[in-house]
């Protein structure tokens, strides 16, 4: 029995062998292991906080962004607001100067037709005058000539004495 005891003393020396190793290893693979995870949670704490400073300046470049969005959509309504406006304007000032280009036409052929009355009148006053001049020699030939008559009218009922005195044109 000696023998199968140190076969146990020996058999239970490796065990304890056996598991002060296996204890020691699992130690250092946790010890590594911990090592391991703990490294890799301050890299992903690290990673988190490159992401949270990101995501903050990613988000102040979006409040910005919304910001600047804002104020565009302010200064398009405002645009929009003048441009209307002014286009009514425009419309009106159209609307206008379309009524003063009738205006101005129906005053050019007013004017037009008033120039030919007007030069119209005018050769009929020139045409008046030649005929006033012509119907003035004619009376001034129609005077000579009576005149003319009437001198020798005058002659003859001095020639023929008492036989003129009835005529009521010696006188």
């Amino acid at each position: 029995m000696g023998f199968i005891q140190k076969n146990v003393n020996f058999g239970l020396l490796f065990l304890i062998i056996v598991l002060a190793v296996s204890i020691a290893s699992i130690g250092v693979y946790y010890n590594q292991n911990y090592a391991y995870l703990s490294d890799e949670y301050h890299n992903k704490i690290n990673a988190l906080q490159r992401v949270q400073n990101d995501l903050l300046f990613h988000k102040t470049r979006l409040n910005q962004t919304a910001t600047d969005l804002k104020i565009k959509e302010q200064d398009e309504s405002e645009l929009n607001r003048r441009y209307t406006k002014i286009r009514d304007a425009k419309e009106k000032l159209d609307i206008d100067y379309d009524n003063l280009k009738l205006d101005l036409n129906k005053k050019n052929v007013d004017l037009l037709a008033k120039t030919n009355d007007l030069i119209s009148a005018r050769s009929e006053i020139a045409s008046q005058k030649i005929s006033i001049v012509e119907l003035n020699d004619d009376i001034s030939q129609y005077e000579t000539r009576i005149s003319s008559y009437k001198s020798k009218l005058s002659d003859v009922c001095s020639a023929c004495g008492a036989v003129c005195d009835e005529n009521p044109y010696c006188d």
